[in-house]
C-alpha cells in the first residue's frame, strides 16, 4: 500500500470537507463542542480586528509617506497632496474588498498546515485581487482624483505589514501549540500504511498542534488494543458513539481501496456531528505531477497538473516580457 501515496502530500492531498455547524444543534452534541465553535469564531473575529488595524496603519503611513514626497520631491510636477481628511471615504472602499480577498484565499480558515511559502503565495494573490478590485471600483466609478502614488505606496505597505503580522500571528501559534495549547483533536479511522504515514506526518511537526485521541478498525483491520501507541477506540460501526463522548474535532478516513464507497456515510455521519471529514487519497507514488482538487458544477475532480498554474509566477512572467518587448 505504501507505494501507492506521495509522502510529500499527505496532508496537501486530503480532501477536506466542511461541517455545517447549524445543523449540529440538531444532534445530541457534547457542550464542549459549543464552546469549540465559539472558540473558533472568536479567534476568527480577531483575526479580522488584527487585519483591519494593520490596513488602517499601512494607509496612514502610505498617506505620509505620499504627502512626503510629494511635498518636497513632485511639488513643482505634480503639486500637493489634498489633506488628509479628503482621503478617509477611500477606507469604505479599500477594507471591505481586502477582507473579502483575504476571505477568498482562506486567511480566516484554519491554516496551521500553510507553510510559509503558502502563507506568502496567498497573501500576494489576495493582494494582486484586492488592488485590481480597488482600482476598477477607481475606473467604474470616474473616480480620477485618487492618487497613485498613494495607492502604489499602500498596497506595498500593506502587503509587508500584513505579512509580518500573519508570520507572528503564525509563529506564536506554533509556539502555543508546541506548549500543548490549541490543539486539534483527530480520530484515524483504518490501522494500514495510509493511517500509520498521516500519524508520522502530525508526530513529525508538533507545530501543527494536531492531537490523535485514537483509532478506529475497519472490517479489513487485525483487531487490536494499540496502535502507533494510541489506543484502538473500536470498529467503524462505533464512530457515532465515539463523537458523542469524546470532544472530536475531525476524523481523518484512511480507509482501504475496497471501503472507499462507504466512505459517503461516514462523511454524513461527521457533518451531522459537527466534526470536519478528511479522506487521504491514493495517489501513485510513481507520478510527479502536482494532485489539485476541483470541483466542475457539482462533480468532484481529482487533477494532476504536469505544468504551473501559478498565477503570480505566469503575472511576473507576463510583466518580464512586456519589459522585453518594450526594450527590444
Amino acid at each position: 500500500m505504501s507505494e501507492n501515496l506521495i509522502r510529500g502530500h499527505i496532508v496537501s492531498g486530503v480532501h477536506h470537507v466542511t461541517a455545517s455547524l447549524s445543523r449540529a444543534a440538531v444532534v445530541h452534541t457534547p457542550a464542549s463542542r459549543h464552546i469549540l465553535t465559539r472558540r473558533i469564531d472568536g479567534f476568527q473575529r480577531s483575526l479580522i480586528f488584527v487585519d483591519g488595524f494593520v490596513l488602517l496603519l499601512s494607509f496612514i503611513i502610505s498617506y505620509v509617506v505620499s504627502y512626503i514626497v510629494r511635498d518636497t520631491l513632485l511639488t513643482e510636477w505634480v503639486g500637493g497632496l489634498r489633506p488628509f481628511p479628503k482621503f478617509l471615504w477611500l477606507l469604505w472602499v479599500i477594507i471591505p474588498v481586502w477582507f473579502a480577498s483575504l476571505w477568498f484565499f482562506g486567511f480566516y480558515r484554519s491554516n496551521r498546515f500553510w507553510p510559509y511559502k503558502e502563507l506568502l503565495l496567498r497573501l500576494a494573490q489576495a493582494q494582486v485581487v484586492a488592488a485590481l478590485g480597488v482600482m476598477s471600483i477607481f475606473y467604474l466609478s470616474k473616480m480620477g482624483d485618487v492618487s497613485r502614488l498613494f495607492f502604489q505606496t499602500f498596497v506595498g505597505t500593506s502587503f509587508l505589514l500584513l505579512f509580518f503580522t500573519n508570520v507572528a500571528l503564525q509563529t506564536l501559534q506554533e509556539h502555543l501549540r508546541r506548549k500543548g495549547f490549541n490543539l486539534q483533536n483527530v480520530v484515524i479511522a483504518g490501522l494500514n500504511n495510509k493511517a500509520l504515514m498521516y500519524y508520522e506526518a502530525i508526530r513529525m511537526n508538533p507545530a501543527w498542534g494536531v492531537s490523535v485521541l485514537g483509532f478506529l478498525c475497519t472490517d479489513e483491520d487485525v483487531s487490536r488494543q494499540e496502535f502507533c501507541g494510541k489506543p484502538v477506540l473500536g470498529q467503524m460501526e462505533n464512530l457515532l458513539h465515539v463523537l458523542r463522548e469524546q470532544v472530536v474535532d475531525e476524523v481523518v478516513l484512511a480507509l482501504p481501496r475496497s471501503q472507499t464507497h462507504e466512505s459517503e456515510k461516514y462523511i454524513h455521519l461527521c457533518e451531522e456531528m459537527g466534526v470536519t471529514a478528511r479522506v487521504i487519497l491514493d495517489i501513485p507514488h510513481a507520478l510527479r505531477v502536482r494532485p489539485v482538487i476541483e470541483t466542475v458544477g457539482q462533480v468532484p475532480l481529482l487533477s494532476f497538473e504536469s505544468t504551473s498554474h501559478n498565477g503570480v509566477a505566469l503575472g511576473v512572467k507576463r510583466v518580464i516580457d512586456i519589459i522585453g518587448a518594450l526594450s527590444a
